[in-house]
């Protein structure tokens, strides 16, 4: 009996064993997508051929960003408070707000970011953040939105720099107003 395998030479990270009949394919985060493969069996009387398809999902990663004004560097006391949702698509280089409030600004809104630096260090903008703010200015929503991580970063940081970043907890969301800058 003979095995072949055809449409699957050249996928990365698959393989097939011909011999043994053992297929492999062992996707990375940047291989979501449908892959059809043709496997012909043969007797050298009787062929069949069938069909696999693989389908490969997007991974996604959750964060939750907590807003608050002992959170600030320097520290603001406001009673201001907020949290924005985020998943991370790494292998899309994609980052989306899936959801995400602001309330008890001591201000007028004025934008939204998210910051380069970890904890109790401030940073520059790495990533706007949409936000529509409500009728008083003083709270609002974060836009549900994709952002395109190698387009819609500012100051020169690259897409694998701010996923390291996220992930190591050295970015952090803030809301800006006219009382705090």
């Amino acid at each position: 009996m003979t095995l072949s395998l055809t449409n699957g030479t050249g996928v990365a990270n698959s393989s097939f064993d011909a011999a043994t009949g053992v297929f492999s394919f062992t996707p990375d985060l940047t291989q979501a997508g449908v892959y059809p493969f043709t496997v012909t069996a043969s007797d050298g009387a009787i062929t069949s051929t069938a069909i696999w398809t693989v389908t490969v999902q997007n991974f996604t990663e959750s964060y939750r960003a907590t807003l608050s004004g002992v959170n600030e560097v320097p520290f603001a006391f406001t009673p201001a408070v907020g949290v924005v949702w985020f998943e991370l698509d790494e292998g899309a280089n994609t980052l989306a707000v899936t959801a995400g409030t602001a309330a008890n600004l001591a201000g007028a809104y004025v934008a939204s970011h998210i910051h380069t630096g970890s904890v109790g260090v401030g940073g520059g903008v790495a990533l706007p953040l949409a936000f529509t703010a409500d009728g008083s200015g003083r709270g609002g929503s974060f836009d549900v939105k994709a952002y395109d991580l190698t387009a819609d970063l500012l100051g020169g940081m690259s897409a694998a720099d701010f996923i390291t970043a996220l992930k190591a907890g050295g970015l952090y969301a803030n809301v800006h107003t006219a009382a705090y800058a």
